[in-house]
């Protein structure tokens, strides 16, 4: 995963970032492009879609009305209650991880065990 999970970073925020992210990518817009739609630097698309920022109601609408989709669409089904929920619903939307999850399934028990342990070492690293 590619992005950055902040700590103090609200759980309903990030959710909602990542969708915006993912409804961006599946149209093929840069986060430039949807910034100057909706009056924006992508410095600031970037912050929503990570979950720094906090979308407004009006942004949220502008948003959904530039990626031609309704606000709504953006809404978790239900909020996360924690980072941690947090980063599984940005894991599950992101359109690269698909692949991943199918070639998951194919794996034996022992491969994923192995898998597991490399990326807790890794993430140890730093």
């Amino acid at each position: 995963m590619t992005k950055r999970m902040v700590a103090g970073c609200d759980p309903a925020d990030l959710a909602i970032g990542t969708a915006i992210r993912a409804r961006r990518q599946k149209m093929r817009l840069s986060q430039q492009a949807l910034g100057e739609r909706i009056g924006v630097t992508y410095q600031q698309i970037q912050k929503y879609e990570l979950g720094h920022n906090r979308v407004s109601a009006s942004g949220l609408l502008r948003i959904a009305e530039a990626l031609s989709t309704n606000a709504t669409s953006f809404l978790p089904d239900e909020p996360p209650t924690s980072q941690r929920d947090a980063a599984l619903v940005a894991f599950a939307q992101d359109p690269a991880n698909g692949p991943m999850a199918e070639a998951w399934l194919r794996l034996t028990s022992f491969k994923r065990d192995e898998i597991r342990a490399l990326i807790l070492a890794l993430a140890a690293r730093r």
